[in-house]
């Protein structure tokens, strides 16, 4: 098999260096992308030519205006009629917008996580199923709780007895009218 490919899909994305339906070799195809994922996306393609295995992947390649631009590519193995590789199909598909909306929602995460842990009131969220999602220090503090290993656990089994008190009414309460409730009470475990 010749080791050359079609790249229509690469071609929109690095900016214009083939024309639609030109063909590049492998190896010119790899400089396109950047350096550090060279040796990955030889070896993955590698291992689809020779080995039938298909590949998903998200990496960077770099335009020809010299910007990196984050690409998932996929590709598969087309066999013959004696199940032999004789090419491999591919796709290219532009997921930068994704890539920086995902960093810029971890950096706001990191910010807000870091704003809740410098409050001197005790704050954690619980998802639907009453499983605590995160937990300020000062929360961890006050319940007696490592603010990382709660975190999946279930508030009425990490506090037993609270489902059916005052507090597991107040807190039921919230959720369902959507309301903030005060509540002065003493928990015994604690």
């Amino acid at each position: 098999m010749n080791r050359y490919e079609r790249l229509s899909d690469l071609q929109a994305l690095i900016g214009g260096v083939l024309g639609i339906g030109e063909w590049l070799s492998i190896d010119q195809a790899l400089d396109f992308y950047a350096t550090e994922w060279r040796a990955h996306v030889a070896e993955i393609f590698d291992a689809c030519l020779t080995k039938g295995q298909s590949f998903d992947e998200e990496l960077q390649i770099i335009n020809t205006r010299g910007q990196r631009v984050w690409v998932r590519t996929i590709g598969r193995a087309g066999l013959d009629t004696q199940g032999r590789v004789v090419e491999v199909h591919g796709a290219f598909q532009d997921i930068s917008a994704r890539k920086r909306a995902s960093e810029e929602t971890r950096r706001l995460a990191d910010r807000l996580s870091a704003t809740l842990d410098s409050m001197t009131d005790g704050v954690f969220t619980l998802d639907a199923a009453w499983r605590f999602t995160y937990m300020n220090r000062e929360a961890g503090h006050l319940l007696t709780r490592d603010t990382t290993a709660i975190v999946g656990k279930r508030l009425w089994e990490e506090f037993p007895g609270i489902e059916t008190s005052d507090v597991g009414d107040a807190y039921r309460r919230a959720i369902a009218q959507n309301v903030t409730v005060q509540l002065d009470t003493y928990y015994m475990p604690m």
